[in-house]
């Protein structure tokens, strides 16, 4: 290679204009990842208060969205009213002999006045009016107990939600406290999210979380609730997530989120500076030179186009902006943005523009 007057040999000519940038400082979320299933918020059981009876009608399907109060299902009432019938009779005919019953005690008690009759029969007119009134009281409440069971031949919804099973069909007889439907109270959802105790003392009930429902859509929830104790084997506690209702969220499906618990400042630069091969991060620093160096780093958290740098870069250091991956080691570059190389200088973290 020639050299000129100085007997030094000149650099290569550069092969492409770059533009150069230093680290700048920038605000990272301290955060950290944990996944869990997704969960019914509460789940309602509706069970049969009959027995023996048969299911007339079925008014709803797993997945229908229900209101309070509407009915679900309907058994077949005539034994009840054949019963509810008879036990009114009852009740009439009990009222006679009772009325009957308080006549007579009245004149005994007249005809006693007038010891007219004795201590004993007066006493046995007493008896008879309380047994009476007792055997009346007795019919009413068998009245009562066919009116109730009347109304629970309408299976009715005890909340607002979403039918998430159903057991029953037009003909089946249930049993007493048999499960008849299962409800997702209110249509809410949440996210059983396994944290590690080494988070768990960072996360306070009202915080936000996201979840990751694909690529590029996420949802975010909050904290309801830290669970109370934490899996002895595992080391996991569950932190309970209230999530919006979302087309793709079904109760037993699991998604990976993301706990933000604040900010932090760092060293960082952006990520179209860094590149990645072979498992590691890699820069081009620029050399007072132009040349370029390949340099390995060590890269932390990734928010809004930045890396986070947490070795292998001194502050100082310029490397290439863009474009990385067309330069290695030996190669030259012209820096195309000295406007604003002054700026740099005096300001800590800024880059070249």
């Amino acid at each position: 290679m020639d050299k000129d007057k100085k007997g030094v040999a000149p650099h290569p000519a550069s092969v492409i204009s770059v533009k150069a940038v230093k680290q700048e400082k920038k605000l990272f979320k301290n955060s950290f990842k944990a996944s869990g299933k997704i969960s019914a918020w509460q789940e309602i059981i509706v069970s049969s208060e009959l027995e023996g009876l048969m299911i007339e009608e079925v008014y709803v399907e797993v997945g229908d969205k229900v209101k309070k109060g509407q009915l679900l299902a309907s058994y077949n009432s005539r034994a009840i009213e054949i019963e509810l019938n008879g036990s009114k009779a009852k009740v009439e005919e009990l009222k006679i002999t009772h009325d009957e019953a308080r006549l007579n005690l009245e004149r005994a008690q007249k005809l006693h006045n007038e010891n007219s009759i004795s201590e004993q029969e007066l006493q046995g007119g007493e008896v008879y009016e309380l047994r009476s009134a007792a055997q009346l009281k007795s019919a009413r409440a068998q009245v009562n107990k066919f009116e109730l069971m009347l109304e629970q031949v309408k299976v009715l919804a005890p909340d607002d939600g979403t039918i998430l099973s159903k057991f029953i069909e037009v003909g089946h007889v249930t049993k007493l406290t048999q499960e008849l439907f299962r409800i997702q109270r209110q249509s809410r959802i949440e996210w059983l999210a396994k944290v590690d105790v080494n988070h768990l003392n960072m996360i306070r009930q009202e915080q936000f979380a996201v979840i990751f429902l694909n690529d590029d859509q996420t949802l975010q929830g909050k904290v309801r609730m830290i669970a109370p104790e934490v899996n002895r084997h595992s080391q996991y506690g569950l932190v309970y997530v209230d999530l919006p209702s979302h087309e793709l969220l079904l109760p037993g499906m699991f998604f990976s989120g993301q706990f933000d618990v604040g900010e932090y400042e760092a060293l960082a630069l952006p990520s179209s500076s860094i590149q990645f091969k072979h498992g590691f991060s890699y820069v081009k620093v620029i050399g007072e030179d132009g040349s370029i160096t390949e340099r390995k780093i060590i890269v932390g958290k990734y928010f809004k186009h930045y890396y986070e740098i947490i070795s292998g870069l001194l502050i100082e250091e310029d490397v290439v902006k863009s474009g990385v991956e067309f330069l290695g080691t030996g190669d030259y570059v012209t820096v195309v943005n000295s406007d604003n190389q002054e700026l740099n200088n005096n300001m800590l973290g800024s880059y070249l523009l």
